[in-house]
């Protein structure tokens, strides 16, 4: 509503006065108005600038947030990438580990083995030492056995020459074979001159070795005589008193007691058939072996002084 300030005409006095009063109530509530107006259009434009501010602040913070939501959804994806990476990561560790340890087992084996190689080949080296010397001792054994059958040789070779004595090199010693038939009378067990002469030639070249002297008794597979069986009940004890005969001869030459032994073999190791008469006389024999003093057996021809070697 808008107010004129154009003057009241002037009434009576009393009308004057209150229209004078009314008119300056006007004035003044004109007045108020228009302050009002002027703060309410005042207050209205700050309040405008606030609203204006705030939805400015508004789209700013609507801005910032959906900025701020594409870099939560960055980080997100950085961070589902970073797992995956480490997954694979602890797996690669894992499938690492798990090969060292196969690797270090690896390593255990092979060092076991390194040790059980170690220990053998030392267990070899030993026996490589121990077989050499073994060996140095063989052949000196052998030397020895191929000196001691040279001058067994050479000492009786007329006897060899005649038959009467065969000598036979070994392996491990000589042996030495002399016929019954040259010993001992038909039936006896009583060198005869003849035998005697022979054993006493052997004895010599005996006493210069340190052999072991093995004396065996054969026979052939004829049984004993009724005239002899009161004596010697079979071959084996003829056999025996006929070994036991030669070694007392040995003994009694100076041949150590010690280095004597005697075996009855009776029929039981022929050397030839005794179907003949010939192989019958082979077959009784008084057999000397010589063996080195840690050797228990004599065995196997290497050399014979005859062609018709006899079997051991």
């Amino acid at each position: 509503m808008k107010l004129s300030n154009k003057p009241c005409p002037v009434p009576s006095r009393l009308r004057r006065e209150r229209l004078s009063l009314t008119c300056q109530s006007l004035g003044r509530f004109y007045r108020v108005l228009t302050g009002l107006v002027a703060l309410v259009l005042s207050s209205g434009c700050a309040l405008s600038g606030q609203y204006r501010d705030a939805v400015a602040a508004s789209e700013k913070l609507r801005d910032a947030n959906a900025m701020q939501s594409v870099r939560i959804e960055q980080l997100e994806a950085s961070v589902a990438s970073l797992e995956a990476e480490l997954a694979n990561i602890y797996e690669t560790v894992e499938d690492e580990r798990i090969e060292s340890e196969i690797l270090n087992r690896e390593v255990q084996d092979l060092e076991e083995a390194e040790r059980s190689l170690s220990l053998e080949l030392e267990a070899q080296n030993l026996e490589l030492v121990r077989s050499r010397s073994e060996l140095e001792s063989v052949k000196s054994e052998v030397d020895a056995i191929t000196a001691t059958y040279g001058e067994l040789m050479l000492e009786l070779e007329s006897e060899v020459s005649s038959g009467q004595i065969r000598i036979d090199q070994l392996k491990e010693g000589v042996r030495v074979a002399v016929s019954d038939d040259i010993l001992f009378a038909s039936g006896s067990a009583r060198l005869d001159p003849t035998g005697r002469e022979v054993i006493l030639k052997l004895s010599e070249q005996l006493a210069t070795m340190e052999h072991q002297i093995e004396v065996q008794g054969h026979t052939d597979d004829r049984a004993i005589s009724d005239r002899l069986a009161g004596r010697f009940p079979s071959n084996w004890d003829l056999a025996a008193a006929r070994a036991a005969a030669v070694i007392r001869l040995l003994e009694k030459d100076g041949i150590s007691p010690q280095r004597l032994s005697l075996t009855s073999l009776s029929s039981s190791r022929p050397v030839a058939t005794n179907e003949t008469v010939d192989g019958r006389a082979l077959n009784r024999r008084i057999e000397i072996r010589l063996r080195p003093q840690d050797k228990e057996t004599v065995s196997e021809d290497v050399f014979s002084s005859q062609t018709d070697a006899l079997e051991p």
